[in-house]
């Protein structure tokens, strides 16, 4: 499989951070979730079980949550 890699950094109102949100959420509902920036979009088919890790922390005036999630590939996990 290609190695495909998308990343977006930058600064975005609350409500435009919620709908990204959203959107994320709906896709792992329907089984599809699709990134975009610019030049690429990468579209993925997330399993039934997804392994998560979730973390938030403050440090004098700054605050972070980061979240991951990730599974293996279908024909990877199948040996294909």
């Amino acid at each position: 499989m290609k190695k495909k890699k998308i990343e977006i950094e930058e600064f975005m109102t609350r409500e435009k951070v919620a709908d990204f949100f959203h959107r994320l959420a709906a896709g792992l509902q329907s089984g599809s979730i699709e990134i975009r920036d610019d030049e690429e979009r990468l579209t993925v088919s997330p399993p039934d079980i997804l392994s998560v890790e979730i973390g938030a922390k403050q440090k004098k005036d700054k605050f972070k949550i980061s979240m991951e999630v990730s599974w293996k590939c279908q024909e990877v996990a199948r040996g294909v």
